[in-house]
């Protein structure tokens, strides 16, 4: 007589299969998670991206602006405005006639026969491949509102950017302003609340200059400009970006080690300006 075969044991206990149930239906759940939240998260991926990229060329144009300062500006001006002899890189000629990646080459390899020296590291300059990136999109920077200037190629200096700083509490636009007249071909307006600059000359300037702009035995009248700064407005904004050597007054710009930005120096230019006839309030 054969002996009856044992029943096997089970695999699992209950408990480790409710368990188990209880694992498979959390990997469930999060997988259908990881369905729904790949689409969302796809969704807002571009506009994260642009934010990202944007953030890249502001740091880009910073770095280009004070890369151009050091290696360029004494040929070509400050901001490309020429005036010195040298091709005027800030002209909407310019500007619209080249692509970056003309821009590139030509900073990179020079223009021999000229004084337009190779800045590329390898070419025995000293910019780097990203530095020479940097400096063309600082250039491009330029070319929105950039003037016209039919003698660039011979260094004719272009008109000054002025800023226009009008009171946006008072509903004032940048198309407003362009509407009253202002010449935009030669003047790039943007709307500055007028308080933020008066804030500007209170934390900045007033300690040397006094409170409303009357001078002190340290510093010159600033309101009203004397008459030779009533003259360019321009002259006022290098002042301030680039500071008076042997004096107090120090450089601003950020890229001489200053605290404020070309928009803050040239709304704090047209701010002093204000009260002078011509210049836009």
């Amino acid at each position: 007589m054969t002996a009856p075969r044992p029943t096997p044991r089970p695999l699992d206990t209950p408990e480790q299969e409710r368990a188990l149930d209880r694992y498979y239906m959390v990997g469930l759940a999060c997988m259908l998670a990881l369905i729904v939240a790949f689409p969302i998260y796809k969704m807002g991926e571009p506009a994260r991206r642009e934010r990202t990229l944007e953030a890249m060329r502001e740091e880009n144009i910073t770095i280009g602006a004070s890369m151009f300062a050091q290696h360029c500006a004494a040929c070509h001006g400050d901001e490309a405005r020429g005036g010195r002899g040298f091709p005027t890189l800030g002209a909407k000629e310019f500007l619209t006639s080249v692509s970056d990646k003309q821009l590139q080459w030509l900073v990179s390899g020079g223009i021999p026969g000229s004084a337009m020296v190779a800045y590329d590291l390898d070419l025995g300059g000293p910019f780097t491949a990203q530095e020479i990136s940097r400096v063309v999109t600082y250039l491009r920077s330029l070319e929105e509102g950039a003037p016209s200037v039919p003698g660039w190629y011979r260094g004719e200096e272009a008109p000054a950017r002025v800023l226009a700083t009008v009171d946006t509490s008072t509903g004032a636009t940048q198309e407003s302003v362009a509407a009253s007249g202002v010449p935009t071909d030669s003047v790039v307006v943007r709307v500055v609340a007028e308080e933020e600059t008066e804030r500007v000359y209170a934390s900045r300037c007033a300690a040397c200059h006094g409170a409303s702009g009357e001078g002190t035995p340290i510093a010159p009248a600033v309101r009203p400009l004397s008459v030779a700064l009533q003259a360019n407005t321009d002259s006022v904004y290098s002042i301030i970006a680039r500071g008076v050597t042997g004096t107090a007054m120090m450089p601003f710009a950020k890229e001489r080690g200053g605290q404020l930005d070309g928009t803050a120096i040239r709304a704090l230019a047209a701010w002093l300006h204000g009260s002078d006839p011509g210049v836009p309030r």
